[in-house]
């Protein structure tokens, strides 16, 4: 099985940590976090990465270099996504890898291995991560079926009041999910819509059938997305 990671875009909302470096590089507990992303990913025996990228590429390509991980890295640039954003815009380039299985994150999300081998083992079509009871204005918020687990919409737009949590951008996609996905791509992108916020995938969970996996913040998973995200984290991943 793949995995795609998703490292094009800056940062504002972590400035000034991502002035001088890409967020996926900022070091965690000794490791960078795309490190920790790969290591968790080799560890749970996934074949290959796609890494799409844009902001400071450069900087995350010649970092990889010198790493000699045991896994397959296949670079894809992602320079101009300025209708699309980084999501769709990322995703719309990797087209040819969502016929088949694969796992998906973008690339401030801190996983371990178990986070990883949880989603392959999930029998359902697709499944999601999450953190039940928190968000923020920017987030992707998420309404989620107690007794299933199933989906009932994401995105930016819920209202707080409705919202069960907040989603974390980690997933398994299935061949038919990602036929879906690409669907949904091409016509995103053929109407220039927003891709930036995670409302683009509002359209994607529709008519699926999305499962939450699990309520997973503490050691397993967490998404750093603001100077005090990042933090935390620190805090966190060094009593691993």
């Amino acid at each position: 099985m793949k995995a795609i990671i998703l490292a094009a875009g800056a940062s504002t909302r972590l400035y000034p940590l991502t002035l001088s470096k890409p967020k996926a590089l900022l070091p965690i507990a000794g490791r960078t976090i795309l490190d920790q992303q790969i290591e968790s990913l080799i560890a749970a025996h996934i074949d290959e990465v796609i890494l799409v990228m844009g902001y400071k590429k450069e900087m995350i390509r010649e970092h990889l270099i010198h790493k000699n991980y045991p896994i397959k890295i296949t670079y894809v640039e992602n320079d101009n996504y300025a209708h699309t954003g980084p999501i769709i815009g990322g995703l719309s380039l990797v087209q040819e890898h969502l016929h088949e299985p694969i796992i998906f994150s973008h690339c401030d999300v801190l996983f371990g291995v178990d986070a990883i081998t949880r989603l392959i083992s999930d029998p359902h079509e697709s499944a999601v991560l999450y953190r039940k009871g928190d968000w923020d204005a920017e987030a992707g918020k998420i309404i989620v079926e107690d007794k299933t687990g199933r989906v009932q919409e994401l995105g930016k737009h819920i209202e707080k009041e409705r919202a069960t949590g907040e989603y974390l951008q980690i997933a398994k996609f299935s061949k038919n999910f990602g036929e879906h996905l690409i669907s949904v791509l091409d016509e995103r992108i053929q109407t220039k819509r927003d891709g930036y916020t995670i409302d683009a995938f509002n359209d994607v969970v529709k008519d699926t059938s999305i499962i939450v996996t699990g309520i997973l913040f503490d050691e397993l998973i967490m998404e750093i997305d603001t100077p005090e995200d990042y933090a935390l984290a620190q805090k966190m991943w060094d009593k691993r």
